[in-house]
């Protein structure tokens, strides 16, 4: 198996992180962080990334990755790119709108069809007036990459109808929408650390989690959980963000061999996430798990219904309208 576990992340990189670096002796610095693990099937993309950037720059550039990182969560990744503790980092949405709130638009429960759809959005016009809100608050954008969808697992019950979440405790990111669906159908979320997501569910804390069902996997979840339901409510996706302060100091020749290098890292990681998530089931079914594929028409009337309680804060209607259409002219 491919292992893609997410671990913790910290601002405090100088000191903490082992990380890989392309050259020693480069004029540009450019370290890269993310908490998921260096088997991730993320890097093969990445690491094609590191190599055309050194090509491009004729080694102007040293990226330095640093996988599998120490710390407390990806909130401390957007801090340190934020801060300039390191220029970049590539990192899900879930805690990405305590820096900038337009952010929860991505994690809106069955906002995308598919990955096809939200890739059709974030590459586009949408996806350019989100960065430019991120640049106002020190980020750049330099592409969306993708990690699978969410879905729930649990060790009590089969899940097909959205009922089946009455009174569960189910593990969720610290996103709005995320707590605020699971309430709608009568579970009690719990915003938890992933790092204490074993013992949780080992001792009862918690009953399940959201989340993939690789994560699962790697974290060794599915030791104490018993049920899937592939829901698919959230497409996971990455944005490599960098310092926007960083980024306007570099030459213009560096900013064009990066883009150029990041094009190509995003569109192989993109093929290879949807090649792994063919296999992932499989692997669930080997261990003795139950999958369920419910019928989410049910579970999208109810994600709807929690809509206008962001309309304000991630756009309006009319931003949540144009997504809509998009995936409806596909």
């Amino acid at each position: 198996m491919i292992n893609r576990r997410t671990v913790l992340a910290s601002a405090c990189f100088s000191g903490l992180l082992a990380g890989t670096r392309l050259s020693l002796a480069a004029d540009i610095k450019f370290r890269v962080a993310s908490v998921l693990e260096p088997s991730s099937d993320l890097y093969r993309g990445f690491d094609h990334f590191v190599a055309r950037t050194a090509e491009l720059t004729d080694n102007k550039v040293a990226v330095t990755t640093y996988k599998n990182t120490l710390g407390k969560g990806e909130r401390q990744l957007f801090e340190a790119v934020q801060l300039g503790t390191i220029e970049g980092a590539v990192a899900t949405t879930g805690t990405l709108s305590a820096f900038v709130p337009e952010a929860d638009l991505f994690n809106l429960p069955f906002l995308f069809r598919n990955a096809e759809h939200a890739f059709k959005v974030v590459d586009g016009e949408i996806g350019q007036e989100f960065n430019e809100k991120m640049i106002a608050k020190g980020f750049r954008i330099l592409g969306w990459w993708v990690q699978g969808t969410r879905n729930t697992s649990n060790n009590v019950r089969e899940i097909n109808k959205p009922s089946d979440y009455e009174g569960l405790k189910i593990r969720t990111m610290e996103s709005p929408p995320f707590i605020e669906l699971y309430k709608k159908m009568g579970a009690i979320p719990v915003p938890m650390s992933i790092s204490e997501v074993y013992t949780a569910l080992s001792q009862g804390t918690i009953d399940g989690i959201d989340g993939s069902l690789p994560a699962q996997l790697e974290f060794k979840h599915i030791e104490v959980l018993k049920y899937a339901a592939v829901t698919d409510h959230v497409i996971l996706l990455y944005p490599f963000v960098v310092s926007e302060r960083w980024w306007q100091g570099l030459p213009e020749d560096v900013r064009a061999a990066i883009v150029k290098a990041e094009a190509e890292g995003r569109a192989m990681e993109r093929e290879d996430d949807k090649a792994f998530n063919k296999k992932i089931e499989a692997e669930w079914k080997e261990k003795g798990k139950v999958i369920t594929h419910p019928d989410t028409s049910k579970f999208r009337e109810i994600a709807l219904s929690i809509y206008p309680d962001f309309y304000d804060k991630v756009g309006g209607k009319d931003l949540i309208d144009r997504i809509q259409k998009i995936g409806d002219e596909m």
